[in-house]
């Protein structure tokens, strides 16, 4: 089963929120993006089994609240998928591969931790990336993982809207 890794919907501006950064929330715009993720989720991943994993910020909560509200998954909140250090997050995308034979897991997280893990795995796995590889706000990587437990695959889904 793959990977599935959504980078958080359009938060408002980090300048322009007054408040703790972890609790900025996403936009209007983002909510619909937030939506549209939990309908690709569907189509591509369907109920289970999945593993639904989400960094604390709100906003990354709420890109896959939607998703997990539609599917009655229990939502995991990781301090590892948090902004900031990736070494975390670069460790569990290689300890989880093994049991990902009957599971698919989907992690919401930032522009950080998503580049630095995909990055990782083609260097070391020999991913595709295509020419450009993005990270768009409301975009998804799907990954997937071989009976090596290699990762072998790596497609991008940009965002709807």
């Amino acid at each position: 089963m793959p990977l599935f890794l959504v980078r958080h919907a359009q938060a408002g501006s980090r300048t322009g929120f007054a408040g703790d950064d972890t609790l900025r929330p996403l936009t209007g715009r983002g909510r619909h993006q937030a939506a549209d993720i939990a309908g690709l989720l569907l189509d591509l991943v369907g109920t289970g089994p999945v593993t639904l994993r989400s960094s604390p910020y709100r906003r990354c909560v709420e890109t896959v609240a939607p998703y997990a509200a539609a599917t009655g998954l229990h939502l995991h909140v990781d301090p590892w998928l948090a902004e900031g250090p990736t070494e975390e997050a670069r460790h569990r995308v290689r300890t989880i591969a093994p049991t990902m034979n009957d599971r698919a897991e989907v992690w919401c997280s930032h522009g950080d931790i998503i580049p630095a893990v995909i990055e990782m795995l083609a260097t070391q796995d020999h991913l595709d990336l295509g020419v450009d590889p993005r990270v768009q706000k409301a975009s998804i990587w799907i990954v997937d993982v071989g009976p090596d437990d290699r990762y072998t695959r790596a497609a991008y889904i940009g965002p709807t809207c």
